[in-house]
C-alpha cells in the first residue's frame, strides 16, 4: 500500500488542501447567511444551487479537461473557487451568492474529475480499490478537520472567507511543481437515466434518496443546531461527527452487505435512520450533546451508505461492460436529489421552525421505506453469493474506472520514441513504417505489442499485414499480437483468421482462441471462420480446436457474473459453433460431440440435440431398411460413451435423446438401467 500511495503524495496533498477549503466553505456559507437573518427558505435555495453546478460540472468535466489539460484545469478550478468565496465576502446580495455557489459546485465537480483521472492512470487492476478507499479517507479527513476552522474567527468577519481563498490558491502549488504528467482523457459514455432506472429502480431510488437526505442534513444542520445554542467548538464537533460518520459507517455496512441480503439490509438501515431522525431532536431539546454527536454521526453515515449500496444493487443487474456508464448516471441521480433536498427541508423549516428539518427527513425516509418494501416483493434478490461486493465510495469520486468491479482498462501512457518514429513514418509511407517496426522488434521484442497497437490505429495498414510483419520477428508473441489487433479492428477478424489458418498448426489453436477472446459472444464468429478453413484431411485439428474452444468458453463462463452470462449467453455461442462444425464436416460427428460435451458439461444437452438432429437428417437420405438400424447403433454408442465418461450428465442427455428420437427410447433406457440408473430411467418415456 505504501509503495502505491508514495508516488501520489503531491496529488493527495493538493486534494487534501482543496477539500479542506471546500469543507470550510460548506459550513461557513449557511452560518453567515443565518447570522445575516436571511430566511431559511432562501438559504436552502442558495445551498441547492451548488448541486446544480456540480451536476453540470460532472457532465462537462471530460470536455473541459480535454481542451485545457489536467494541470491547467486544476489551476483554473482553484482560481474559480478562490475568487467565488472572496466575492461572497464582498457582497451579501443573494443572487451573487447563488451564482458563486453554482460556480463552486461546477469547479468542485471538475476538480474531483481531475484528481480521479490522475488516480486512474497510476493504478492497476490489483490496487485501484485500495487507492479509491484511501482517496475517500483523504477527502473526508480534510472536510472533517476543516469543520474546526470556524474557531479561528467569527463567521461574520471576512477572515474565514480569506482563509478559504488562501487554501484554494495554495492547493494548486503541489501539483504545479510536481513531475506527474496529466493522463490522456478517456471518454465515458453514460447509461441513459431512464434505462438505468428501468434496470434497477431500487438502486436509483437509493442514490436519489442519499442526495435528498444527506444534502439536506449536512447543509442545514448548522442552522438547526444554532437554534439550540450550539456554536463554536460544539458546532465543530457536531459537524465533524457528521462527516466522520460517513467514512466510519461504511466499514460495518460493507461487512453486513457481503454477508446478508442487500435489500433487507437497506430496509433495516432505513428503519434505523427513521428512529435516529425521531430521537435526535430530543437530544438537542434536552441539551444532550454527546448522544447528539453519536446519533448524527451514525445517521449521516447510514444515509451516505445508501449511495454505494445503490451502486451495488444496480451492478447486480448489469453486465460489466455497462458498469462505468451506470456509475455516471447514478452520480447524476444523486446530484438531482441534492438539488431538491436542502430546498425542500428549508421550506419546511421556514414554515414550522427548526424541527422542519427532521420532519422533512422523516417524511422522505418513510417514502423510501415504502419503496424498499415494494421492491422486495416485486423482484427476488440474487443469491447472496452472486451479489456484487460492497466497495467504499461516495459522490466525492466521479471516476468509475477506479471501482474494482468495473472492467479494468490499461491507462494510456506515453509511447516510446521507437513507436513514435514508426507512427510518424507510417503517415507518409506505410510500407516503410512496417519495415522499420520489424527492425525495432528484431532487437527488442518487448516493443512488439506496443508497436502493433500503434500501427493498428492507422487505417492505411490492415491488421493482417501488421500481424504478418511482427510475428516474423517475434513468433512467440503471436497470440498476444492477434488479440491486440483484433481488439482494435474486430471487423478485420475474418482476413486475419484466414491467414492464421494458412500457417503452421503448431500454435494455431492458441492464436485462434486469443482472437476469439478479443471478440464478443465468446468469439463464435472467429471459430466458425476457422472451421471453414480447416481441410478435409485435418480432422484431428478440428477435434482439438473443438475441445479447446469449448473448454475456454466453459472456464470463462464459470467466472462470469449472472448479468454478464445473460448478456453473452455462452450456451448460445457454443450452440452456434457446434452446429457450424457439424454442418461443415461429414466425419467424426460422434467424436466432436463427445469432445464438446466433455469440455463444456453445461452444454451437453444442446450438443446432444444438435448431434441427434444431424444424425436423423443424414439417415433420412439412406434407404428405409437401413435408417432405424444405423440411427439406433449410433445412439447406443453415443449413450454408452456418455454413461462411461459423463455420468453426471447422463440423465439430461438421455432425456434430450428421447425427446428428439422417441422411437429409440427403449435402447436409451436399457443402457441407463445397465449403468445402475434404473430409478431415473423409469421416468423416461418409452415407445
Amino acid at each position: 500500500m505504501v509503495h502505491t500511495i508514495k508516488p501520489l503524495t503531491q496529488l493527495f496533498l493538493s486534494c487534501f488542501i482543496f477539500m479542506a477549503g471546500n469543507g470550510l466553505v460548506s459550513l461557513l456559507i449557511p452560518m453567515r447567511l443565518s447570522i445575516e437573518a436571511i430566511s431559511t427558505d432562501k438559504i436552502g435555495l442558495v445551498l441547492s444551487v451548488y448541486a446544480i453546478g456540480y451536476l453540470i460540472g460532472a457532465n462537462y468535466s471530460k470536455s473541459v479537461i480535454h481542451k485545457v489539460g489536467h494541470i491547467r484545469t486544476f489551476a483554473l478550478c482553484g482560481s474559480l473557487m478562490s475568487s467565488a468565496i472572496l466575492v461572497c465576502a464582498l457582497s451579501m446580495d443573494l443572487w451573487v451568492w447563488a451564482a458563486m455557489r453554482f460556480v463552486m459546485g461546477f469547479a468542485v465537480a471538475i476538480t474531483i474529475a481531475t484528481f480521479d483521472g490522475w488516480l486512474s492512470q497510476t493504478t492497476n487492476e490489483n490496487n485501484r480499490g485500495q487507492v479509491l478507499a484511501f482517496n475517500q479517507v483523504v477527502v473526508f479527513s480534510a472536510i472533517c478537520i476543516s469543520q474546526f476552522f470556524i474557531l479561528l474567527a467569527p463567521p461574520s468577519a471576512t477572515t474565514l472567507f480569506i482563509l478559504a481563498g488562501v487554501l484554494f490558491s495554495f492547493s494548486i502549488s503541489p501539483l504545479v511543481v510536481s513531475k506527474i504528467h496529466g493522463p490522456l482523457v478517456e471518454s465515458v459514455e453514460s447509461l441513459p437515466l431512464r434505462d438505468t432506472f428501468n434496470i434497477s429502480p431500487l438502486g436509483v431510488v437509493c442514490c436519489v434518496s442519499c442526495g435528498l437526505l444527506y444534502a439536506a442534513l449536512i447543509n442545514l444542520l448548522p442552522i438547526y443546531a444554532a437554534a439550540y445554542g450550539v456554536a463554536n467548538i460544539e458546532l465543530s464537533i457536531l459537524m465533524a461527527s457528521a462527516v466522520a460518520g460517513a467514512v466510519i459507517m461504511q466499514l460495518p455496512i460493507g461487512l453486513l452487505s457481503d454477508r446478508y441480503d442487500r435489500r433487507h439490509l437497506i430496509f433495516c438501515m432505513v428503519l434505523v435512520i427513521i428512529a435516529l431522525s425521531i430521537a435526535t431532536p430530543f437530544s438537542f431539546h434536552y441539551g444532550l450533546l454527546i448522544p447528539a454527536y453519536i446519533m448524527i454521526g451514525v445517521m449521516s453515515g447510514l444515509v451516505l451508505c445508501l449511495y454505494p449500496l445503490g451502486i451495488s444493487e444496480t451492478f447486480d443487474k448489469l453486465p460489466q461492460s455497462q458498469m462505468v456508464g451506470a456509475m455516471s448516471s447514478l452520480l447524476a441521480f444523486y446530484a438531482i436529489g441534492s438539488i431538491f433536498g436542502p430546498y425542500s427541508a428549508s421550506l419546511m423549516m421556514e414554515s414550522v421552525g427548526p424541527q422542519g428539518l427532521f420532519i422533512t427527513l422523516c417524511a422522505l425516509e418513510a417514502l423510501l421505506l415504502c419503496f424498499v418494501i415494494y421492491r422486495i416483493n416485486a423482484r427476488e434478490s440474487l443469491p447472496l453469493e452472486q451479489q456484487e461486493s460492497f466497495v467504499m465510495s461516495s459522490p466525492n469520486s466521479v471516476a468509475p474506472h477506479l471501482d474494482p468491479r468495473t472492467v479494468y482498462e490499461e491507462s494510456s501512457v506515453e509511447t516510446s520514441p521507437m513507436v513514435d518514429s514508426v507512427v510518424q513514418l507510417a503517415l507518409e509511407n506505410p510500407q516503410s513504417a512496417v519495415k522499420l517496426a520489424q527492425m525495432f522488434i528484431k532487437n527488442n521484442h518487448d516493443q512488439a505489442q506496443a508497436m502493433a497497437a500503434a500501427l493498428s490505429e492507422l487505417e492505411s495498414i490492415d491488421i493482417t499485414q501488421i500481424y504478418k510483419s511482427i510475428i516474423e520477428q517475434a513468433p512467440e508473441l503471436s497470440a498476444d499480437i492477434a488479440d491486440t489487433l483484433v481488439s482494435a479492428h474486430p471487423e478485420q477478424m475474418e482476413q486475419l483468421v484466414e491467414y492464421v489458418m494458412q500457417g503452421s498448426s503448431d500454435n494455431r489453436n492458441a492464436i485462434l482462441l486469443a482472437i476469439a477472446n478479443a471478440l464478443p459472444h465468446f468469439g463464435s464468429a472467429a471459430i466458425q471462420t476457422a472451421v471453414d478453413n480447416i481441410g478435409d484431411d485435418e480432422s484431428e485439428d478440428l477435434l482439438e480446436l473443438t475441445e479447446e474452444y469449448f473448454q475456454q468458453v466453459h472456464n470463462e463462463s464459470a467466472q462470469m457474473r449472472p448479468a454478464d452470462l445473460a448478456a453473452e449467453d455462452p450456451q448460445q455461442a457454443a450452440a452456434e459453433v457446434f452446429s457450424h462444425i457439424i454442418e461443415s464436416t461429414t466425419e467424426h460427428h460422434d467424436e466432436l460431440a463427445h469432445k464438446a460435451s466433455e469440455a463444456m458439461p453445461e452444454a451437453s444437452g444442446m450438443v446432444a440435440e444438435t448431434y441427434i438432429n444431424n444424425l436423423i437428417d443424414q439417415q433420412d437420405k439412406a434407404p428405409d431398411d437401413q435408417q432405424q438400424l444405423e440411427i439406433g447403433e449410433a445412439i447406443s454408442d453415443y449413450m454408452e460413451h456418455v454413461v462411461e465418461n459423463q455420468p453426471e450428465q447422463a440423465t439430461d442427455i438421455a432425456a434430450t435423446i428421447v425427446e428428439q428420437a422417441p422411437e429409440h427410447a427403449s435402447e436409451v433406457v436399457e443402457i441407463l438401467q445397465s449403468a445402475g440408473e434404473s430409478e431415473i430411467s423409469s421416468d423416461l418415456p418409452q415407445k
